[in-house]
């Protein structure tokens, strides 16, 4: 989906094939990943986190050893995005991760993450409900690079580990199925 900054709030939606991917998120042209709002559709396993006045590459070493214990993964196993801000006195750093192994339902992924928890990591699942606001039906979800044209203060994400093609939530081949952690 692609919010047309200079276009009076219209919408184009569209696919991007696999090969054309990177090439289409290479530069900020306000692209956000969609998926449909139906809590059977199956997706990869995803979910973002927030941690404050951490560094990033601690914080991130300790996500991965706390979801690595949890789903029985290794790093590689989790495609990484970040953004980094500073909020007065607070260093806000939120995460996104996506798995390259493991899919399953939208209802299965909610109740998954929203029992995750650790004291020094906030689990965020209102990912999962936030629905387009000219297509209700659908989900958006970030593309690295990419802003947000449809809010004010848009954040860019970068990708911090793994490939652009595990960024995409309904692409997986050969996914094994997630039990509960």
């Amino acid at each position: 989906m692609r919010y047309e900054k200079d276009s009076l709030k219209d919408y184009i939606l569209y696919n991007v094939s696999d090969d054309n991917f990177r090439y289409a998120v290479s530069s900020d042209n306000g692209f956000l990943q969609c998926y449909t709002n139906d809590d059977n559709l199956k997706i990869r396993l995803h979910f973002k986190v927030e941690v404050f006045n951490m560094g990033v590459h601690y914080a991130n070493e300790e996500i991965l050893l706390y979801i690595n214990r949890r789903f029985k993964t290794v790093d590689d196993d989790w495609t990484i995005c970040v953004n980094e801000k500073r909020l007065l006195e607070q260093h806000k750093i939120t995460f996104y991760y996506f798995s390259n192994t493991y899919a399953t339902t939208l209802r299965r992924v909610k109740n998954i993450v929203s029992k995750l928890y650790h004291p020094d990591f906030n689990f965020d699942i209102s990912i999962y409900y936030n629905t387009n606001r000219k297509y209700r039906g659908l989900i958006t979800l970030i593309l690295p690079e990419q802003s947000d044209y449809s809010v004010k203060y848009s954040k860019k994400y970068k990708l911090y580990f793994g490939s652009y093609k595990n960024i995409i939530v309904d692409l997986f081949d050969n996914f094994t199925s997630i039990l509960e952690p």
